[in-house]
């Protein structure tokens, strides 16, 4: 069996969450980080340090579920840019025989402000929100498109396990 480290980005709100609860809850063996998990903190802060502090630990817990043999690995943040992935990536231990998928959900500007509207906790959809939505669709991004609109989660994960070589 193939072992996979599968990395799912998109803007906020684009479904990276609920697709990947669907891969943890349809697949053995698996474990789910989500980026944003390291990011809870009160004052919140950008900078920098914070920036650092945070890839060094999503590194380290991802370098630790490799270490553990896991089968599958799923990986969530926004990951807009590729030098943020490659630079993950580059710094994960290279010997512990595992396939790397990168995928990136995106949808068009409206899809994403109806799934802002649609979700109250969430406010109206930010200016940062619909910049990473375009740094997503860029070509500079060097991972598999998954245009979301008009598909449900379930297909969404779906469409990821098959391109993965998995089934769910």
């Amino acid at each position: 069996m193939t072992r996979r480290l599968i990395f799912i980005g998109g803007p906020p709100g684009v479904g990276k969450s609920t697709v990947a609860r669907i891969l943890l809850e349809g697949l053995d063996e698996i474990v789910w980080l989500d980026g944003d998990d390291l990011w809870n903190m009160n004052p919140f802060h950008v900078d920098a340090r914070t920036i650092a502090m945070v890839q060094d630990n999503i590194v380290s817990v991802l370098s630790r579920f490799l270490e553990a043999g896991m089968s599958t690995i799923i990986f969530t943040w926004v990951l807009h840019r590729q030098e943020i992935i490659d630079g993950l990536l580059a710094r994960l231990p290279q010997d512990m025989g595992y396939d790397i998928d990168c995928f990136t959900l995106v949808c068009s500007k409206e899809a994403l402000n109806r799934r802002f509207a649609s979700d109250p906790s969430r406010g109206e959809v930010t200016v940062l929100a619909l910049e990473r939505l375009a740094q997503c669709q860029s070509k500079n991004l060097r991972t598999e498109k998954i245009d979301t609109e008009g598909l449900t989660p379930d297909e969404i994960a779906a469409e990821i396990a098959r391109r993965a070589g998995m089934a769910l």
